[in-house]
């Protein structure tokens, strides 16, 4: 039996979030993200549960966000330094 599927649009001026995608969208996109980090979008694309050590103050900067929010793990592990 086919079942129709529907796609949602999600609206203009719905909250990103806090998740990569969300913090990513935030720093520029993927594009802009893999130029600033020197990457391919096809790597930055990759990133699917947290963003690179080596690559969190960067893109911390570009979205806007405290290091806390982008890499929680590493301010309780103090890795940002």
């Amino acid at each position: 039996m086919f079942h129709e599927m529907t796609i949602k649009n999600k609206p203009d001026d719905e909250p990103i979030g806090f998740t990569v995608e969300g913090i990513l969208g935030m720093a520029g996109g993927k594009s802009a993200v893999a130029k600033a980090c020197g990457l391919t979008i096809q790597t930055v694309a990759k990133w699917k549960r947290r963003i690179p050590t080596q690559h969190v103050r960067t893109i911390a900067i570009m979205a806007g966000l405290p290091i806390e929010i982008v890499r929680p793990d590493m301010v309780r592990a103090k890795r940002y330094e």
